[in-house]
């Protein structure tokens, strides 16, 4: 590299130097990532975290704390605004409860679940919770979606599938960290939908769902605390999952065989 930079001076003039450094710099930096990505190993075989790994992540947690957050701004407006002030602003309520099955939505297509068909169980969901915010809209087509959820109780069962979604990925998440918050948002999901169901008195909905933001918002939040690797999960199940059954007996004795499969992307 450095012959190279020397030539390139010697038949340039100005920005030649500038232009060899920036080179240079960028090939020790690539050079240097290389070295330090470590190869981790999983049940089938070792693997790295590349970039790639590192934005679908952050894609994640990033939708999952949008979600979050409108969620929780639009439980504060039911809570806190007058009803005329809750009419008068219902596009833009309207806005975040859209904007949260979106990136809830966005979550269930980037969480990392082995087993292929619940993933795509949760997406699923998602869209059903989706297309029952539209139904309730076309019904009540005078007044927010929140408001028509927080007045008539049966609208829990067009837009509950989108709470089963989220319920899905919390269980996802305390099975496979431990962690209390999410398995918090797992209980406490069905059950202040079923108090809404059931026409609880509404102080008693009002500190279930004042609870369930909270805990979303820290189960979100702490997201950012954890290790990459750990939201990646085991890459070579994923690999092996892929594989043909012909292909996975192959791996399977070179295991046996205690031969080191390296997982191909």
């Amino acid at each position: 590299g450095r012959n190279v930079c020397q030539m390139m001076a010697t038949r340039t003039k100005g920005g030649a130097t500038a232009t060899c450094s920036r080179a240079s710099v960028a090939w020790r930096t690539r050079k240097v990532a290389k070295r330090e990505a470590k190869a981790i190993k999983g049940a089938y075989g070792t693997f790295e975290i590349d970039r790639e790994d590192e934005k679908e992540v952050a894609v994640y947690r990033g939708a999952l704390t949008t979600a979050a957050v409108c969620a929780g701004a639009t439980l504060g407006a039911l809570q806190w605004l007058p009803n005329e002030a809750l009419q008068t602003n219902a596009n833009a309520l309207d806005a975040l409860w859209m904007s949260a099955n979106a990136s809830l939505a966005v979550a269930t297509v980037m969480i990392h679940i082995y087993v292929k068909p619940l993933k795509q169980f949760l997406q699923v969901l998602c869209g059903l919770g989706a297309l029952g915010a539209l139904g309730v809209h076309l019904r009540f087509p005078n007044e927010a979606i929140a408001l028509s959820f927080s007045d008539h109780a049966w609208t829990t069962l067009a837009v509950g599938p989108a709470f089963a979604a989220l319920t899905g990925i919390a269980f996802k998440e305390g099975v496979c960290y431990g962690k209390t918050e999410a398995f918090g948002l797992f209980v406490l999901t069905p059950v202040a939908c079923l108090s809404h169901l059931a026409s609880a008195p509404d102080q008693a909905q009002a500190t279930l769902w004042g609870l369930w933001a909270v805990i979303f918002a820290t189960f979100a939040v702490r997201k950012y605390t954890q290790e990459v690797a750990e939201d990646v999960g085991d890459k070579s199940v994923f690999w092996f999952l892929s594989l043909t059954e012909e292909e996975q007996a192959k791996v399977l004795a070179q295991m046996q065989n205690k031969t080191v499969v390296s997982v191909e992307e």
